[in-house]
């Protein structure tokens, strides 16, 4: 007679099953619209930037390659004190930076970018769906029409 049928079974999970759990961990993790570089580097700045953006929204979003050659999208919002933000993300939803620009108007915020990075201006319908759905969460209730 065998004993081992009624011996309890060690939980051996399929590789299937955990890995995609961990992807959509780490995944998780770099929707955060927030982001270490824009605080350390930016501070108080960076943190007007994201409230800027969750608060308002942005009026124009800008594209144009970083400085190690990716695609960027550049995110203008202007606060009620009438400064300019820039919330900077890549083209797969993660986020790059967030600051302060020394800008009086919209089209000094705009000629700023163009100066600095190149790229155009572009419109919702064109930035990727995946940077599309990692910002939703952080946009004011309603901005999107949804």
């Amino acid at each position: 007679m065998t004993t081992h049928a009624l011996t309890p079974k060690r939980w051996n999970p399929h590789p299937f099953l955990v890995l995609p759990i961990l992807l959509l961990a780490i995944l998780a993790s770099w929707m955060m619209i927030e982001n270490k570089h824009a605080y350390s580097r930016h501070g108080d700045d960076a943190e007007q930037a994201y409230n800027c953006f969750r608060q308002h929204g942005p009026f124009a979003i800008w594209r144009a390659l970083n400085d190690k050659k990716e695609m960027a999208y550049h995110f203008l919002c202007q606060d009620l004190m009438s400064a300019f933000f820039d919330v900077v993300m890549r083209d797969d939803g993660r986020p790059l930076s967030a600051y302060r620009l020394n800008a009086n108007s919209i089209q000094e915020a705009r000629n700023y970018l163009f100066r600095k990075f190149g790229g155009t201006h572009v419109s919702w319908e064109r930035i990727p769906e995946v940077l599309l759905e990692a910002i939703k969460p952080h946009l004011p209730a309603g901005f999107l029409g949804g």
